[in-house]
């Protein structure tokens, strides 16, 4: 089973949660990181990422300005982790210096969680 690591923001989790189950159903794990004390959150995230053959951040607004999304895109980046950006809200994406120019965005504007999770399919199978 592959295992994909979703980094969002507290209000786009309804849309995490859909594509969470959607990926759930074509056998790639990633389950939410429960409410615990700091110290045990952070080990979490680690083990968590550790374990995750993608990085999938969600981006909005929101997401850009959560300290959390950051703090674990750049633990993702340390890790080596193959990143997936999905564009949740028109953002300017030529402002994100965080993220390789040459990366493609999957939009989710576009795309039902059932057929973006197809596409992240795609990205962790041909690794």
């Amino acid at each position: 089973m592959h295992k994909a690591f979703i980094s969002y923001a507290y209000d786009d989790h309804k849309y995490a949660e859909e594509l969470r189950e959607a990926l759930a159903k074509l056998d790639i794990g990633g389950g939410s990181i429960p409410i615990e004390p700091k110290e045990l959150v952070l080990q979490s995230i680690r083990e968590r990422l550790d374990a995750a053959d993608v990085f999938v951040v969600l981006l909005s607004q929101r997401s850009l300005d959560s300290v959390w999304v950051n703090f674990e895109l750049g633990a993702a980046q340390a890790l080596g982790k193959k990143i997936v950006p999905i564009e949740l809200a028109n953002i300017d994406i030529d402002k994100l210096d965080f993220i390789e120019r040459d990366r493609a965005f999957l939009d989710a504007r576009k795309l039902s969680p059932s057929e973006m999770a197809r596409q992240i399919e795609e990205l962790v199978t041909e690794s």
